[in-house]
């Protein structure tokens, strides 16, 4: 439980701590999005899943990502 000053706040290193556990959290998301479609595009090469099926995945990881704010 974050430590609490007598005005009931909670102190800025911890805030800050807590931002930056957040900001390290999400970008290792999207770091495994990027390694997903990279991962897709492997197996598409490979012809391990037909066009379609790719593009139905990819369609679902890029509007992911939009929401997330990963992609444009």
């Amino acid at each position: 439980m974050p430590f609490m000053s007598s005005s009931g706040n909670t102190n800025q290193k911890e805030l800050d701590d807590i931002k930056q556990a957040i900001n390290d959290v999400t970008n290792m998301i999207e770091g495994k999005h990027m390694r997903l479609e990279a991962i897709l595009s492997q197996i598409i090469e490979r012809e391990m899943i037909t066009q379609d099926s790719y593009d139905k995945i990819m369609n679902l990881l890029i509007e992911f990502g939009k929401k997330k704010g990963w992609t444009k």
